[in-house]
């Protein structure tokens, strides 16, 4: 088992940082970063997390470690490259010996049989920060309404029919009362028409007279107008009048007095123009993260050259990114990955927005 000493000394420190950190010649460490998510089926909230993967593809230099050894152990920037070139070929020799290179605070790569890839097994202090960052996750279960109880209603008492006392009505004076009630009856109902009648006579007739209103507005904005529906004649002539005076598609035009005014209702018959939207992208392909912008400017000239679309984008933690392209869709960027790494020219991976 052998130990990288120059390397892992710095790459340690700068994974937590930096999304792609490239050990020149031997391959790079891409950090991929995955959101908070809510697990329905344990009802709990997952913190964000970081998914840290070994590319052996990556191995041009891209500058980041040789600028963090050259910064903290005083060599120049050339001094500290030759240093991690020669322990880079050092470690490749290793791998293909069938020997475990452990990098300290970061894991260990080695490669299962000569033939296949190079696997990275993290180290467990480094998994566990990148698992959480630190963060327990959060017991969240649905607040549900609890339902009120319905209130207990008491049992009536079935009631206990009461005698009548009243005396016996003889059947005689039943059908007297009966022959007395309907000439009271007839003359109280007439004499309730005739006080009705009277009643109206006094009440004044109230919203049916046809007398002009004695109302005149003092300004033109006290009027009130009702507009008539617009008919295909109208709209014609609008369009003619729209004509007549030029090209012009607007017009001020006095509803009231039916005729043209400078202070008028503005008409126009100019169609809106539709605002276009710009869509963001979401998936990068990125062929290198640069801190000094010379090399990061050199490499998208590169692209260009090779008739790729190189930009020099700037990502938040201060690197300069080199794309060669942004898609919308995942399934055009894995297609547009597949055949620019098909052509042999450029070692690039795909980064998620």
């Amino acid at each position: 088992m052998s130990e990288a000493r120059f390397i892992s000394h710095q790459l340690h420190r700068l994974l937590p940082d930096h999304d792609c950190v490239v050990i020149p010649g031997l391959g790079g460490f891409v950090c991929n970063d995955r959101p908070a998510r809510y697990d329905a089926a344990r009802q709990e909230l997952i913190p964000p997390a970081k998914d840290m993967l070994f590319n052996e593809r990556l191995i041009h230099n891209d500058g980041v470690l040789a600028h963090e050894l050259s910064a903290a152990s005083g060599l120049t920037y050339a001094e500290a490259l030759d240093l991690i070139e020669s322990e880079s070929a050092w470690m490749r020799a290793a791998l293909r010996a069938g020997g475990t290179v452990t990098l300290s605070h970061v894991g260990r790569l080695f490669r299962p049989t000569p033939t296949e890839a190079v696997v990275f097994t993290p180290d467990a202090e480094l998994e566990r920060l990148f698992r959480s960052f630190g963060l327990q996750r959060i017991p969240l279960r649905p607040l549900v309404a609890a339902a009120p109880a319905a209130p207990e209603i008491p049992a009536a008492e079935p009631t206990k029919p009461q005698p009548s006392i009243s005396a016996p009505v003889h059947p005689m004076w039943r059908r007297i009362a009966a022959a007395l009630a309907v000439p009271v009856v007839a003359a109280s109902a007439w004499w309730g028409v005739s006080q009705d009648a009277e009643l109206l006579n006094f009440v004044p007739e109230i919203g049916w007279s046809s007398e002009a209103a004695s109302f005149i507005p003092r300004f033109a904005e006290e009027g009130v107008f009702v507009p008539e529906p617009v008919e295909t004649a109208d709209v014609n002539r609008f369009a003619t009048l729209l004509g007549s005076i030029g090209e012009s598609s607007r017009l001020r035009y006095d509803f009231i007095g039916d005729r043209p005014e400078p202070n008028g209702t503005l008409i126009t018959t100019a169609d809106p123009v539709p605002v276009s939207v710009p869509v963001q992208p979401k998936f990068l392909l990125v062929a290198g993260a640069f801190s000094i912008p010379v090399n990061a400017e050199k490499l998208a000239a590169d692209a260009r050259a090779e008739g790729l679309p190189g930009e020099v984008r700037r990502a938040a933690n201060g690197l300069d990114l080199v794309t060669v392209g942004a898609f919308v869709s995942e399934t055009a960027a894995r297609e547009a990955l597949k055949s620019v790494r098909a052509s042999g020219k450029f070692q690039i991976w795909m980064k998620r927005l």
